[in-house]
């Protein structure tokens, strides 16, 4: 959550963090999981924030970079906003 924030208050406010912002990892809070499983998102059986096994957590992470041409931060801010992340891929 603090990758997204810094991003979300832009380079101005916190300067140095762009190189990481390809590497971070989106938080699937209810609302982007909500938006997610219109791409058929593999449901959670828990809140991502409690998941206790990484490799669960990381293909969670790694189906989003699949799935969408987009750096995984993008496809969600386009989520939280409700247009389409990624029109020119097949979902």
């Amino acid at each position: 959550m603090t990758m997204k924030y810094i991003f979300t208050l832009g380079e101005q406010r916190v300067a140095g963090f762009e190189p990481v912002y390809l590497y971070c990892h989106i938080p699937f809070d209810n609302i982007l999981l909500e938006q997610l499983e219109k791409y058929g998102f593999p449901a959670l059986n828990c809140a991502w924030s409690r998941l206790d096994n990484y490799n669960k957590y990381l293909e969670k992470q790694k189906w989003v970079r699949q799935k969408f041409s987009l750096v995984p931060l993008d496809v969600e801010f386009h989520l939280w906003l409700g247009k389409e992340p990624d029109p020119n891929k097949e979902t």
